[in-house]
């Protein structure tokens, strides 16, 4: 949990090469690439066999007062752009490289299973590119049922 966030930028680590300076405003990827092997190089991080995680044992999430980003996984935001819509950069690209990989094409009926950040951001794609027909199921949890 926490992995969908923006914030600012308040410590630097030696190795970082890039231009980053302190007080960025900035959004950054659920997980930090090696920055060495050949995903990485071309910009999938997230297919790195050393990705560190977001969330994870010894990298917390956004619930935490401070979070370690990578600075290849790390976009900067225009003054135009608040904290917290930043925070939705992240579902939004996931949202549009599912509805992206599935295809769809105007009039497809669309079932999105799961009404969190990433499948609401489905919906909200689904309707700006195809305005096709989609169904937004959310599972409740609570005494006697299952779901997340």
């Amino acid at each position: 949990m926490g992995h969908e966030f923006s914030g600012e930028i308040v410590e630097i680590g030696k190795a970082v090469t890039n231009n980053w300076k302190l007080r960025e405003r900035v959004c950054a990827m659920p997980h930090i690439g090696c920055a060495k092997c050949s995903n990485c190089r071309a910009g999938r991080p997230h297919r790195c066999d050393k990705a560190l995680n977001r969330a994870t044992p010894g990298n917390p999430g956004a619930y935490s007062e401070f979070v370690r980003i990578g600075a290849q996984e790390t976009f900067r935001l225009p003054a135009s752009v608040t904290f917290q819509e930043g925070a939705l950069v992240e579902p939004l690209a996931v949202g549009l490289h599912a509805v992206k990989r599935a295809k769809i094409t105007a009039g497809d009926n669309v079932l999105i299973v799961g009404g969190g950040p990433v499948g609401l951001s489905v919906a909200v794609w689904c309707k700006f590119f195809w305005s096709a027909t989609y169904y937004c199921k959310r599972f409740d949890r609570g005494p006697g049922r299952t779901g997340g």
